[in-house]
C-alpha cells in the first residue's frame, strides 16, 4: 500500500476505522479472553487494558496521554485511531492484525457498518493564512458571499453517496489543532485542514468480508489525496 501524501505536506493527521456490528451478548463473554490475546500477541509494544462498563479499551502507553493508538471494543462496535501515522501501511497492518485477533477469539460477529476517517492538517508554499483564506473563498461566486460580512475563516463541507468531506484554511492558533490532537502532540502551521468519512452498509449486500474495510480505508485516501492535490496546487 503506497503513501498518498508524502510526509513533508502532513502537520498533523490521524485515521480511524469503526466497524459497527450486530449486537451479540457473546461479545461481552469472551472480551477478557480477547483482552489476554491482545496482550500475549504484542499488538502494542507497550500494551496498557481496562475493561469498563462492558468495553474493552486497549492503548500503546500506560500514560493516556502519551498513547497514540487506541483500540477499543463493545458488544456493537469495533474502534481503532491512531494519531501517529508512520505510514498507512503499517496502520492498516496493525489494524488487520487487531480484526484478525478479535475474529480468532469471537468469530461469530456480524458486521453491518464500514467506517473510516482521515482528519488531518497540510502544508502548502504559501505561509500566508489571510492568501490561503482568500485564495479558497474565490472558488465560490461572489453572490454566495456576503460582502458586508468580511470573512475571517470558512469550513466547507459536501455530503455525498456512503461519504463527506470538510476542507478549510487553519492559522497557527487554530482551533483544530486543539480539537483534533493532544496538545502535546500538535505542530501548529499554516494551511489547510481536510477531514473526510466514508462507509459501507450491509444494506444491499453482507459485508462482513475483510477486504471490504480495506477498501473504504483505501476510498478514504483516495478522497484525501485528491483534496490535498487541489488545495495544494490552490496555494502554490
Amino acid at each position: 500500500m503506497k503513501e498518498n501524501i508524502e510526509s513533508k505536506y502532513v502537520g498533523n493527521r490521524k485515521m480511524i476505522i469503526e466497524l459497527r456490528l450486530k449486537a451479540k451478548p457473546i461479545i461481552i463473554d469472551r472480551i477478557g479472553e480477547l483482552a489476554e490475546r491482545m496482550e500475549n500477541e504484542k499488538v502494542f509494544s507497550n500494551t496498557s487494558w481496562e475493561i469498563n462498563n462492558n468495553v474493552l479499551a486497549i492503548r500503546n502507553n500506560t500514560i493516556k496521554e502519551d498513547a497514540s493508538d487506541f483500540f477499543s471494543i463493545s458488544f456493537n462496535k469495533i474502534h481503532y485511531i491512531s494519531d501517529r501515522i508512520d505510514s498507512v501501511e503499517a496502520f492498516y497492518g496493525k489494524f488487520k492484525k487487531i480484526y484478525d485477533i478479535v475474529r480468532s477469539v469471537i468469530n461469530d460477529i456480524t458486521i453491518y457498518r464500514i467506517g473510516c476517517r482521515i482528519i488531518g492538517s497540510y502544508k502548502t508554499k504559501q505561509n500566508d493564512y489571510t492568501k490561503i483564506l482568500d485564495n479558497i473563498k474565490a472558488l465560490f461566486p461572489t453572490s454566495f458571499l456576503l460582502s458586508n460580512y468580511p470573512m475571517k475563516d470558512m469550513l466547507f463541507r459536501v455530503n455525498y453517496e456512503n461519504g463527506m468531506y470538510q476542507i478549510g484554511p487553519v492559522n497557527r492558533d487554530d482551533d483544530f489543532f486543539h480539537r483534533e490532537f493532544p496538545d502535546t502532540k500538535i505542530e501548529n502551521h499554516v494551511g489547510f485542514a481536510i477531514d473526510t468519512d466514508n462507509y459501507l452498509t450491509n444494506e444491499v449486500q453482507s459485508i462482513d468480508k475483510p477486504e471490504l474495510i480495506k477498501d473504504i480505508f483505501e476510498l478514504s485516501l483516495s478522497v484525501e489525496k485528491d483534496l490535498f492535490d487541489n488545495l495544494y496546487k490552490l496555494n502554490s
